[in-house]
Formats: structure tokens, sequence, C-alpha cells
């Protein structure tokens, strides 16, 4: 693995979304003192930071003077998983630790850099990131890194070099990821197995990694009430072959299928394909659930023909609609 660089950005970007880290911002250039590192020190430090070790002493120097400390305590969130960001950041002291919901991706030491991606293209946190003891931090906004690398090849030959080893970096955490998809997937299988030797059945849940918490707080506890067991998908599919070895074998054990429809959802291709593999073997055991504003027919033609429970229209009632079609579909036996 490359030296500790990690770089999140991914997904549209949405002004409405604040950067977290901002808040933390209590010094600045102009508010020098004795705690503060001078710019002759950043400049050093920054000479023993992997991305900057090239670059030229007077540009380090310039660097020096526009990068900001920022300090954290321990347990502080320095950036959320789907906060806008526009800033990189370098570690000078302490440790933060990288997660995705409650999947610790890596810990990070003096030195290390994440946060590029979003400097050079804003946009959503693809994690979180948190101090996991008090740590010194050097904040570079984005802007600031454009303009060196329009002046410096030296940085822009740097910056690349950091995204070829995040390449690397990324490909080794999704393996990480897809294992854990694959172990969690397992224990919803063998509950999925010990609940049909009990004579109860099963929900497959369909809907986009946006709707996660949705799901788990809205639809899941109305399934819990109504008696049934559910497979629900809690980490991002990153490939076709952990589709088919874990949601495909979900599908098959479930015995209904149930559709959390919405515009993320509609424009997913893995929604697509689970729902399309469901009007071939479940044709008669689909539930559409409107969850946010979209047009079923949409999804499939086939939608316009099937009864919808709206939960746009209001949770609780589609809470109990969600339980009254799962009663009426054992009852029928379907």
């Amino acid at each position: 693995m490359p030296e500790s660089t990690v770089l999140f950005c991914e997904g549209p970007a949405r002004d409405q979304n604040l950067d977290r880290e901002k808040k933390h911002r209590d010094l600045t250039t102009d508010q020098i003192d004795e705690n503060m590192l001078t710019a002759i020190q950043k400049a050093r430090f920054l000479k023993s930071v992997k991305i900057f070790s090239s670059v030229s002493a007077d540009q380090l120097g310039h660097i020096a003077t526009i990068a900001e400390s920022v300090d954290y305590r321990k347990g502080d969130v320095i950036m959320a998983q789907g906060d806008f960001g526009s800033s990189m950041y370098i570690v000078i002291d302490g440790r933060v630790r990288v997660y995705q919901g409650n999947t610790e991706l890596i810990i990070l030491g003096s030195r290390a850099v994440f946060g590029e991606m979003a400097a050079l293209d804003p946009e959503p946190r693809a994690a979180s990131v948190q101090a996991l003891e008090d740590c010194t931090l050097l904040e570079l906004e984005g802007e600031s890194l454009h303009e060196m690398m329009d002046e410096s090849p030296e940085l822009t030959r740097a910056i690349i070099k950091v995204l070829c080893d995040y390449a690397r970096t990324n490909s080794e955490i999704a393996q990480l990821l897809e294992q854990q998809l694959l172990d969690s997937q397992k224990e919803l299988l063998d509950s999925i197995a010990k609940d049909k030797e009990k004579g109860k059945q099963s929900v497959f849940i369909s809907h986009a990694s946006e709707n996660k918490e949705y799901i788990e707080q809205q639809i899941i506890p109305a399934l819990d009430r109504a008696g049934v067991g559910y497979w629900f998908s809690t980490v991002a599919i990153r490939s076709a072959s952990v589709w088919e070895r874990s949601i495909l074998t979900g599908l098959e054990q479930c015995e209904w299928f149930l559709i959390a429809m919405s515009p993320e959802s509609l424009q997913s291709e893995w929604v697509k394909d689970e729902l399309f593999w469901a009007i071939d073997n479940r044709p008669q055991k689909i539930i559409p659930v409107v969850t946010g504003s979209c047009n079923p027919a949409d999804f499939h033609i086939r939608m316009r023909r099937i009864q919808l429970i709206d939960f746009t229209a209001g949770i609780r009632d589609g809470q109990e609609k969600i339980r009254t079609v799962l009663a009426q579909l054992a009852d029928s036996g379907s």
C-alpha cells in the first residue's frame, strides 16, 4: 500500500451541503501566536511530505503562507461522508481514522494526506474522517492548490503521482469492502435459511445505496412488525462479480421482492438488474414502495399494473400498507 494517502470525492455536488471542517478553522494566517506554526516551520514540514517533496523552495514558501494550521480534539469529525468539501489536509501530529458507515477503511498518521480529490474537483466527501486523538493538521484550499499547479509543473507531477497511488489504494480498499460484504450477506442468508425452517418467509429489499438510512429507519421496522425476514445490503456493491455471488443468492433465497423507488434508485443499474430479475422470477411477489418523487413506470412498464405503496404520502400509512400487503400475500399463498 502506498504512503498513507487517501483521496475522497464522488457523487453530484450539492450547494446546500456545508463543509463540516469549516467549523474548526480557529487559526488563520493573520492570527499568528505562539501556538501557530511559522511559515518556515510549515515549509520545512511540507518538504518532508511525499506530495510536496519535489516542489521548489519558493513554491513551498508560498504554500506555507496560505496553508492554515488547524487543531482538532479527540473524537472531532473532521469531515463527514456526504458533506461538500474543497480542502485537502496534511496530518502534522496525531492520528485520524477514515471510515464509511461502520466500516473503518484506514488509520492515517503524521505526513498523511487526505482530501486531495475534493481540492481538485469539489464534490461531496465519499468517506468520513475523525480524530483518534488530539491532532494538528494543515489545511489547503482547492482554489489555492489550482493556482499553484498552474505555476508549478513539479507540483502537478506530484499530484498525478498521488492519483496513481490512490487508484492502487482504492482497489485494495474495494477488495476489503467486498469481502466484508460477502461475510455480512452470508450471515443474512444463514438467518433466512433458519427462518424458512420455522415457516417464516423473507423479503429482498432492492434500493439505492444513497437511500440506505431511509430503508433502515422507515421500511425495515414495518417488516419487523409484520414478522417477516429480509435481505438488505448494507455495503455498496462495487463489481459485477460480487453482485452475482452475493445479491443474486439473496434474490433466489427470498420469496418476496420489495423495491424502494426513488430518484436515486432510478439511476441505479443494480436496482434495475434486480427488478428485471424479479419480474422474470417473482412476478406476483413484487412490492413497489415509493420513497421519493419519481414515476414508477420509468422503472418498468409493468409497474403500472402493480399496487404501489406510497411513503411520500405518509410514513405511518405506508408502513401499515406494507404489513397489510405482506399479510395478504401470506394468506393467499402467493
